[in-house]
């Protein structure tokens, strides 16, 4: 439960949505899960993983930069800078957006699993 288990999971749940992976999202976040799109939209554990699911957004890429962790007793903030790629099958809009996020964690027995997240446009 330290700094840099925390930093690889981000990177590993963000592999994952970059593969679509549903599966290995759903072991990556909690039952009770909050997830604030930039454009407002809210979605719980089971819209979201059926989002990822769907296959109709794709995420063919994604970054961190600027993490800044902060670890206490049974869960974590994490902050920093998040670029994502996007594409959507239907022949919707493909990009990419730079973000401001804030990532909540708990830890649960031996892993960290994600509580909620949230993104704003940067400024």
């Amino acid at each position: 439960m330290d700094e840099q288990s925390l930093i690889a999971t981000e990177h590993a749940r963000r592999a994952a949505m970059v593969r679509g992976d549903a599966g290995a999202l759903g072991a990556m976040i909690c039952d009770r899960f909050h997830y604030a799109h930039i454009n407002g939209q809210i979605d719980d554990r089971d819209t979201y993983l059926a989002r990822i699911a769907s296959g109709n957004l794709l995420c063919p890429h994604t970054s961190t930069r600027d993490l800044k962790p902060l670890v206490r007793p049974g869960y974590a903030l994490l902050t920093g800078v998040s670029t994502i790629g996007y594409r959507w099958i239907d022949g919707g809009p493909e990009g990419e957006v730079t973000t401001l996020f804030t990532a909540v964690w708990e830890w649960h027995g031996d892993r960290w699993r994600l509580a909620a997240y949230a993104s704003t446009p940067m400024p």
